[in-house]
């Protein structure tokens, strides 16, 4: 009916559409047509335990931190106690100091004395006895000189020969001279410089000069033999 106020229902026998009070609402339905095995499904989520994390590194740290300050504690407890050991021994090791230096200075005067008094003599006495038992019988000694500076060594050796057979004597007397030079650094030569605990050589100078007697017109060679360490230092004889 036209007087009819606006917004009331009517009766659907009127032909008029039936409207509800206030307003339309709007529903959306989603369907999933996948099948089930098929569909993603949501698990549970995890809840991470932050707080237990944290209490458990910071525990770790701090024991990590008192074993080290119980280590440091110790170290310098040990470093006290040998501290007052080292300052109760320390008179005795000045004792011991100026004792071994005391001793030193004694051996160092005994092996003086040795040198100077006592080894010269014994090493006169072997090279004379290595002299002896090298020798060729057609040589003759005319000289013998034995020098020594401290374990340095010089020998010299003059001497002469009137064999006949002026080249063969060369030889002998090169052999004598190679012969006297090896025993000697077998036996007698300071430990070398250059290379320690090992015997230097000596070092070794034959000199030779040949004439005639002007009475017999013989042939006459004579010769020197010079032998000395290589810390000697040579001079003019």
């Amino acid at each position: 009916r036209r007087g009819a106020p606006c917004g009331r229902p009517t009766n659907a026998t009127g032909g008029h559409r039936v409207r509800p009070y206030g307003k339309e609402r709007l529903i959306m339905i989603l369907i999933n047509l996948l099948p089930e095995e098929l569909r993603v499904r949501k698990g549970p989520k995890v809840k991470v335990p932050y707080k237990l994390i944290a209490v458990g590194l910071f525990s770790v740290f701090l024991l990590i931190s008192l074993f080290n300050l119980y280590l440091n504690l110790r170290i310098r407890a040990a470093h006290r106690t040998l501290k007052s050991q080292w300052k109760q021994m320390e008179p005795s090791s000045m004792e011991a100091q100026t004792l071994e230096a005391e001793l030193g200075t004694t051996v160092l005067a005994e092996v003086e004395f040795y040198d100077t008094f006592v080894d010269p003599p014994l090493e006169s006495a072997h090279i004379l006895n290595l002299i002896g038992d090298l020798i060729p019988k057609s040589l003759t000694l005319n000289d013998l000189t034995f020098q020594r500076a401290a374990r340095e060594l010089r020998l010299i050796v003059q001497g002469v020969s009137e064999s006949a057979e002026h080249g063969l004597v060369l030889v002998q007397i090169q052999d004598f001279a190679n012969g006297l030079k090896n025993r000697m650094e077998t036996f007698l030569t300071p430990v070398s410089k250059t290379i320690p605990g090992q015997r230097g050589p000596f070092n070794a100078q034959v000199t030779t000069t040949s004439g005639r007697k002007a009475e017999t017109q013989e042939v006459v060679t004579e010769f020197t033999i010079d032998l000395s360490t290589e810390g000697f230092k040579k001079e003019s004889f």
